[in-house]
């Protein structure tokens, strides 16, 4: 599957494949895109707030520049359960993989067991906001990584944003609550620093509560 915007427009909700529960048994493979949003989105409840999507195989992507690359969104009941992402590789402009509620949510979503093996990603100029390989703002059960690869060509960006949330002016958390990762797991991380300068900040970026590291 390829989806190619040769004439992109202002990136805004130019998503690639966008997927809404109930759903089970999600299997892409090699697909390649470049979009002005998301190449993928797998949105469990958006419509309803309590469907769920469960088992989950991406295996095989190759993002051309995309604006962002693979989201999954969460904000009420409906569980996101049994990902597996693997084998990524090309270039993005804002985020390589965003696990995160919706912008409009008073909870961090409903993740179950969350997987990415394989992910050899590059940052791109164009975006509209700092970029980062991989944000987190949701509450997940299981958060596994091996073998991740990334490679930094702007200064001041971060390799992982956990815990804080992509547009955190706009959620409802009017206290200083923080999602929570019950057990995280990283096996395999090479950081490739391509910048002219040194990062002015933290490569990893932690503002979760962990249950298990």
């Amino acid at each position: 599957c390829v989806i190619d915007m040769a004439e992109l427009l202002t990136p805004g909700n130019q998503d690639g494949l966008h997927f809404f529960g109930p759903g089970q048994f999600l299997t892409i493979r090699n697909f390649r895109g470049l979009t002005g949003d998301d190449i993928i989105n797998i949105a469990p409840d958006e419509i309803d707030g309590v469907s769920d999507i469960t088992d989950v195989l991406v295996d095989g992507m190759f993002f051309d520049h995309a604006y962002q690359g693979i989201r999954m969104l969460s904000h009420g009941t409906g569980r996101l359960d049994r990902v597996s992402i693997r084998n990524v590789t090309g270039t993005y402009r804002v985020f390589g993989v965003s696990i995160m509620p919706f912008i409009d949510s008073t909870t961090f979503g409903n993740y179950g067991d969350i997987s990415l093996e394989n992910i050899d990603l590059r940052q791109d100029n164009g975006g509209t906001m700092p970029t980062t390989l991989l944000q987190v703002g949701g509450s997940i059960e299981c958060f596994s990584l091996k073998n991740i690869r990334f490679h930094c060509t702007e200064p001041a960006h971060s390799c992982f944003d956990l815990g804080t949330t992509f547009y955190a002016g706009f959620y409802n958390f009017k206290d200083n609550r923080r999602p929570t990762i019950r057990t995280l797991i990283v096996d395999g991380l090479v950081i490739m620093d391509d910048t002219p300068q040194s990062p002015a900040v933290d490569w990893i970026y932690l503002l979760f509560n962990f249950d298990h590291l």
